[in-house]
């Protein structure tokens, strides 16, 4: 495990001379383990186009290395190349044998001033290709963190086809060309959130494309991958998912604002095969002139599935004719939670597709365009529509993502003062409290001291307190370890109140080789820094000045919490958790580091409140520290979570150890409130005690569950959590079909009957808009399915609307309002009329008859006879009648005299003796 600094190759960072070649040799000559280091440079390490096409090339012919810089110092530009290229900053051919790579702490930039945009692809800062763009490749290891990407001639940071494992932490990219900001992707198309093996958190793009871009998107997503923790700030031509070859990405926490002139705020793209979809939750769409703020549909045939948790729109403007907040079009299935809609000057949903949409709740606040009421869809169900401002949804600030958002380093101390020869006479005063034990640096032995009580394991523990106000530099050494170089430590700490006064609050510092050098403190150290800021990773350098490595996990007051600290060659390894939970299999802190390969091991703390230590255990030459015998058992819930909705009968799953970490032959046991204890199996497994919990049996609402387990010599340990109890049936109501003047079918679907056996079910309708409910329709179900009810009695031409509900073993539960419009009545008519009037002449040589076939109606509904008359000279010589009812009626008349006849009439009347008439000549 070597560092290889580039310096040692030749690499000069003087931004003159080109370091290409440099870099290149110390890359390829790095082996498994190795870092290759790029130091801070005054200006910047100017690069070129090698052999290869790229600045740096690498294939499977490098494996598991580490390119790091310093931070913003290590900067690499690239040089004017030629107008044909296409020059990758970091260019990884995943077309062979998987390998592993990580890169930080680097700004890397394009040239955006000096290299124009070439084609599809530009000047990418970093890009990871397969064979095509629809590839995809498996096994990998790349990680990157800390990375500022600025003027990009193309892509910042992208692939060209799909790659798994990659996960990257805290990138930027600051203004690219005719290009995206992050084009991200991955091989995996499951639609499992556990499968998704690409994550990229804590991202920014900023000044994305240019005002007439089509594909220049500030975040592209392409398969099953996850976005967590972004801020896009005007991305010119969008941010969107494209469904490739399938897939279900997840996109979560974050904030697209600025304009966006060519497309949506976020959209989705071609889809080239395989069901996909996308998840969006707690976002902010917000001050922008995009032409939408989310376009939401499904491609090629293929339904895309849009997952929607809460998102707020607000302060949206418009450039074109286009007129929806949101558009869901084509095949696309829309499913959301919330939606706030806050001050747009045009329409706030349009539903379009085929497939059925709903929406929970929307919140709809200074929205001029279409009535809340109609989104463009008959097949869009809204649960409830409200005229409230968007709550301001907590997203990260753009501060608060991208490059060294978290700070890596810092000096937050002062420099220690120069010591005088007296000060550096480590503190060797005896006290038999403490024979193998040694203060050092600013500590004496009166700051250190036994406490007692029955929350320490054995009764006792090791106490820090100095007296004085000023905080410093205090420590003691466990003299029995010695000053090793391959060591472990393990603790059990707490520190029973938190100091955060400016200048303090540094606290429960554990030491690694640990030293005076040259009148300074050296060595590696583990502290709980604050609630806000968390554990730290720190060093003190040769000239004694601090240097934070990672900040990590979440402090507690007056917690106990277990520490495991490990230098081994070049490697610093940490991980803490609370002594209630099983230890993390995973180191939670990774660092590489070599100014340090021996010293003391210890205990510590800057601030002077009181530090308490349970347990330290140490190990050296590469092994592993050990509670000591007699340790508390801890016991943790896998399943359920704490804040989870259950019902029926759930899986319960805890975990737990005995204070030496085995976890077979203990008692574990678990309550539900203040009820009786119920025992768990081990499964051998899963190494995890289990449980089922009938959860109808306890009424709805949150509920407390405690687990606690007791190890052979008696100890106990307690964990509580709470869930909500539901065990309501589900419904839904369903539109309702079939409408008349004064009816309608009502339709709804019992989904599942909640831990009932049977469910009563009905509907509930009403006028639009008035209080209180008509009930029809109460039966009583054993199993889920459709049911419906016709009413009647209803208003010709009213906006109605109606719900399902449904009622268990518990209250009831509607499955939300959906509404209907009855027809309307048909317009009045003043008298009835003659549809058909014809007349045969059936005459011979002794009768004049005439055959008469005649239909007549009448809207009102209301018809009552029809007369048929021959006449001659004025007078009625034959006539035949029919009495009539309803609408319309039909039949054939047969007259006949012996006589001339000149004439032949027809007349009808209703019942309010309007009437209708027709005649012929004969």
């Amino acid at each position: 495990m070597t560092v290889l600094n580039v310096r040692d190759f030749g690499a000069v960072g003087d931004g003159a001379t080109d370091d290409t070649q440099a870099i290149q040799d110390a890359i390829d000559q790095a082996v498994d383990g190795d870092t290759v280091l790029i130091p801070e440079t005054t200006d910047h390490y100017l690069m070129s186009e090698n052999s290869r096409g790229n600045a740096f090339y690498m294939d499977d012919t490098v494996s598991d290395i580490t390119i790091t810089g310093e931070g913003p110092g290590s900067y690499l530009k690239l040089d004017d190349v030629r107008d044909d290229s296409y020059v990758n900053m970091f260019r990884f051919d995943c077309r062979g044998d998987p390998f592993a790579l990580e890169i930080r702490n680097l700004k890397i930039s394009t040239s955006l001033d000096v290299n124009t945009r070439i084609g599809r692809e530009g000047h990418a800062g970093i890009y990871l290709v397969a064979e095509g763009q629809y590839d995809a490749v498996s096994g990998f290891d790349f990680r990157f963190e800390d990375i500022l990407l600025e003027d990009m001639a193309g892509v910042g940071f992208g692939f060209w086809g799909g790659v798994d494992t990659v996960k990257a932490n805290r990138i930027t990219v600051d203004t690219t060309d005719d290009q995206h900001a992050f084009q991200l992707g991955s091989a995996t198309t499951s639609h499992d959130e556990s499968d998704v093996v690409n994550e990229f958190t804590s991202l920014k793009a900023l000044d994305v494309g240019s005002r007439d871009a089509t594909i220049g998107n500030g975040i592209s997503v392409n398969r099953s991958i996850l976005v967590e923790d972004f801020y896009v700030d005007t991305a010119y031509a969008g941010n969107k998912f494209s469904g490739g070859g399938g897939g279900y990405a997840y996109v979560r926490n974050g904030t697209f604002t600025g304009d966006s002139n060519a497309n949506s705020l976020f959209r989705d793209s071609v889809n080239r095969g395989g069901a996909w979809g996308v998840e969006l939750d707690q976002i902010v769409f917000r001050d922008t002139d995009s032409t939408g703020g989310l376009r939401c549909g499904g491609r090629d045939e293929h339904v895309g599935t849009w997952d929607i948790g809460e998102l707020e729109f607000q302060n949206l403007d418009r450039n074109d004719t286009r007129n929806e907040t949101i558009y869901v079009t084509e095949n696309a299935v829309f499913d959301a939670q919330t939606i706030h809609i806050d001050t747009v000057p045009h329409n706030g949903i349009a539903h379009n597709s085929e497939n059925a949409g709903s929406l929970d709740t929307l919140n709809q606040w200074e929205v001029d365009g279409s009535p809340t009421n109609d989104f463009g869809g008959a097949n869009f169900s809204v649960g409830s529509v409200n005229e409230q401002a968007s709550p301001g949804l907590d997203v990260p600030a753009a501060d608060e993502v991208g490059a060294w958002s978290a700070e890596t380093s810092t000096d937050e101390e002062e420099p220690a003062e120069e010591p005088d020869e007296e000060d550096t006479q480590e503190d060797t005063e005896e006290n038999d409290s403490f024979e193998e034990w040694t203060p050092r640096w600013a500590s004496s032995v009166d700051e250190w001291g036994v406490v007692s009580g029955d929350g320490f394991d054995g009764g006792h523990a090791l106490q820090y307190e100095h007296s004085g106000t000023d905080p410093g530099r205090h420590a003691i050494s466990w003299d029995a370890v010695g000053e090793p170089s391959d060591v472990e430590v393990l603790d059990k700490f707490r520190v029973p109140t938190f100091n955060e006064a400016e200048s303090s609050g540094y606290h429960a510092r554990v030491h690694l080789r640990s030293s005076v050098r040259n009148g300074n403190e050296t060595g590696y150290w583990i502290e709980l820094e604050s609630p806000a800021e968390g554990f730290r990773l720190a060093k003190y350098n040769d000239d004694g000045r601090l240097t934070t490595m990672e900040r990590f996990g979440t402090p507690e007051e007056d917690t106990f919490f277990y520490r495991r600290f490990r230098a081994e060659g070049d490697r610093l390894q940490a991980k803490v958790w609370p002594v209630t939970e099983p230890e993390p299999a995973e180191w939670t802190v990774e660092h590489t580091d070599s100014d340090h390969t021996d010293g003391w091991v210890g205990l510590g703390s800057y601030d002077v409140d009181p530090v308490e230590t349970d347990v330290f255990s140490a190990a050296v030459g590469g092994e592993t520290a050990e509670l000591s015998p007699g340790g508390e058992p801890t016991v943790a819930w896998q399943s359920p979570t704490g804040g989870r909705r259950v019902g029926g009968t759930v899986s319960v799953r805890l975990s737990a150890a005995d204070g030496t970490g085995a976890q077979e032959g203990l008692t574990v046991e678990y309550r539900v409130g203040d009820g009786a204890w119920s025992e768990t199996t081990y499964d051998a497994e899963t190494g995890t005690y289990v449980g089922q919990w009938d959860s109808t049996a306890t009424a709805d609402g949150e509920v407390a569950l405690e687990a606690r387990v007791t190890d052979d010599a008696g100890s106990t340990a307690a964990s509580t959590i709470d869930v909500i109890v539901d065990n309501r049936p589900e419904i839904t109501s369903l539109v309702a079909n079939e409408a008349t003047v004064d009816g309608a079918t009502l339709n709804g679907d019992l989904t599942s009957l909640g831990g009932s056996d049977e469910v009563t079910v009905w509907f509930e309708y009403r006028p639009a808009g008035t209080d209180g409910w008509d009930v029809a329709g109460e039966r009583t179900l054993s199993e889920p399915g459709e049911f419906s009810r016709v009413v009647s009695g209803l208003e010709a031409g009213t906006e109605y609307e109606h719900r399902a509900v449904a009622q268990g073993d518990g209250g009831p539960i509607d499955g939300g309002i959906v509404r209907f419009d009855t027809l309307a009545a048909p317009e009045a008519s003043s008298a009835p009329s003659v549809d058909q009037f014809d007349v045969t002449d059936q005459s011979d040589s002794v009768w004049t008859r005439f055959d008469i076939d005649w239909t007549v109606s009448d809207a009102e509904n209301d018809l009552d006879a029809v007369v048929t008359t021959l006449e001659y000279g004025g007078r009625t010589v034959a006539a035949q009648s029919t009495r009539v009812n309803g609408d319309t009626a039909s039949y054939t008349h047969v007259l006949r005299v012996r006589g001339d006849v000149d004439t032949v009439r027809l007349w009808v009347n209703d019942t309010s003796n309007e009437t209708a008439s027709e005649s012929v000549d004969v």
